[in-house]
């Protein structure tokens, strides 16, 4: 007989589906960013005007953004990835 707790951990050690991407701009079509799931939880800081933000990004998006792309938002200039980003860690 199974416990409450039995099918809790269950739940806490089972698969886990797959974190999606988080950018408000993601589009597979768009080649900052690919059809996968998130691989890594990155806090980007606005160099600006401070915004600060934890999303999951999808590996492409990661590349864009340490391969020179650049990223904007509101009246901020854009600005060079690796100015706004620090990667937190792998998902998983």
């Amino acid at each position: 007989m199974s416990t409450a707790l039995d099918l809790d951990l269950d739940l806490l050690i089972g698969e886990m589906p797959a974190v999606p991407c988080e950018s408000s701009t993601h589009d597979p079509a768009d080649a900052a960013h690919d059809d996968g799931p998130a691989t890594h939880y990155v806090r980007m800081i606005c160099p600006t005007c401070g915004t600060t933000v934890i999303k999951a990004y999808c590996r492409q998006f990661i590349d864009f953004i340490f391969g020179g792309g650049k990223i904007e938002h509101g009246d901020c200039p854009a600005l060079p990835g690796v100015e706004w980003a620090t990667v937190l860690g792998p998902i998983g």
